[in-house]
């Protein structure tokens, strides 16, 4: 190229490209400027485009922005991952959450649901806890969420969280008297009491072959004529025989569980009608009859008494549908209604365990419709159904008016008492 008006100095040996000293210049830029470019790509290619832009971009720090929360979770993470999966699932025990502020009772919920919800690898919680306390403390915790509700909610706030968490719920059924018996007299026992290692050694022996509740007495009663042992001893040598005939018979039956048997095909088809809309309360009210049929069949395979199977599964779908009515039930006493009020001829509810299902039972026979089962109750269980939410439930009025319906004999106030209400 040569330039207008001027002399060429130099010509190249390129018949392309033909240079003055400007052009030579030019040409010495332009082999610069291509090798930086060469290099800077190489450069970026080496490194993240987030190190090679940093000093020019105003990048935020997320990891720091995530709080305490997401740290937590990050070092749970690598806690549960490093435990081998010969001991998985872990089983975390929160004992006494009914004991917490409400505020408290909530953070708690909070985190129980992050394991839940998260991808976190498989943990199992076990709560102990009075879930009617647990339950009002939600309610605090969310009074204000709770005042955007529809005034005709018929379950309160309290007891729909617990659902949403609680997978299998189970309400420990009331002592018998002969364990209460039992635990009395270890009360007064005092220091550490130990038994002799050889008696140790035959009680081991005995829980190994005692199929029965019979067969327990009669060992008891045989080891401490041999050993003129104490009633303390027999009372201890008791307990343990005790436990180990129901854990040994409660794997049994665990292990003969056959969901395709027709009795046990038949008993959750018969609760299922209840839950048919909800696919969550259908799966719960199935694993806590599973594990209610685990006791009912353990209680009958030492010869105690026990439900019927059909009042299993009415129960069941009570205390799963109405937890809040069980418990209201559980707290009533004996004594608190005179013979006379309700009870069907020779019925002496002072005597009858759960004597406030007994009275539901009743006044639900004979109301014609949903008012007249408030008044009744009003009348007889002083309750007001303004201030007592499941009063207002249709399911639950129709429900109490089919067991009312039955012969005494089928409804579930008989079967109280029997190991599982």
């Amino acid at each position: 190229m040569v330039g207008r008006g001027r002399a060429p100095r130099y010509r190249s040996a390129n018949p392309i490209c033909t240079l003055d000293r400007n052009g030579g210049a030019a040409l010495t830029g332009l082999i610069s400027s291509l090798f930086l470019s060469l290099r800077a790509d190489t450069d970026v290619k080496k490194e993240p485009a987030a190190i090679s832009l940093g000093e020019f971009l105003d990048t935020p720090n997320y990891s720091a922005e995530l709080g305490f929360v997401h740290r937590a979770e990050a070092d749970l993470r690598k806690v549960l991952l490093s435990v081998p999966d010969a001991y998985q699932p872990i089983v975390v025990f929160i004992d006494d959450l009914d004991r917490c502020s409400p505020a408290k009772v909530g953070q708690v919920i909070e985190a129980i649901n992050l394991f839940l919800a998260g991808d976190l690898p498989k943990c199992m919680f076990i709560l102990g806890m009075d879930t009617g306390m647990v339950a009002a403390a939600l309610e605090a915790a969310h009074k204000d969420m709770i005042s955007c509700l529809p005034t005709d909610a018929k379950i309160p706030l309290g007891w729909r969280f617990m659902d949403k968490f609680v997978q299998l719920p189970f309400l420990i059924p009331p002592s018998e008297e002969t364990y209460l018996s039992s635990y009395a007299n270890t009360l007064f026992t005092t220091g550490s009491h130990r038994l002799e290692p050889d008696v140790v050694e035959r009680i081991k022996e005995t829980a190994a072959v005692i199929q029965t509740r019979a067969e327990v007495d009669d060992a008891v009663t045989r080891m401490q004529m041999e050993r003129n042992l104490t009633e303390t001893d027999a009372t201890q040598i008791r307990v343990q025989l005790e436990e180990h005939l129901v854990s040994r018979t409660l794997d049994e039956g665990i292990a003969s569980f056959d969901d395709r048997k027709s009795e046990v095909q038949a008993a959750i088809n018969a609760g299922a009608v209840y839950f048919g809309g909800n696919p969550r309360e259908l799966k719960r009210f199935i694993n806590s009859f599973r594990f209610n049929y685990y006791l009912w069949w353990a209680r009958r395979a030492q010869g105690q008494s026990a439900p019927k199977l059909d009042q299993l599964v009415r129960w069941t779908v009570l205390s799963m549908k109405w937890p809040e009515v069980v418990r209201w039930m559980r707290r009533g006493r004996r004594g608190e209604y005179p013979v006379g009020t309700g009870d069907l001829p020779g019925r002496r509810s002072e005597t009858r365990p759960l004597a406030r299902l007994g009275v539901l039972e009743d006044i639900s026979k004979d109301a014609a419709n949903l008012s007249t089962w408030h008044a009744e109750a009003e009348t007889r269980l002083r309750l007001d159904a303004k201030q007592t939410s499941w009063l207002r439930d249709d399911d639950l009025y129709r429900f109490f008016r089919d067991e009312g319906a039955l012969p005494e004999e089928d409804r579930l106030s008989r079967a109280a008492g029997r190991g599982l209400w």
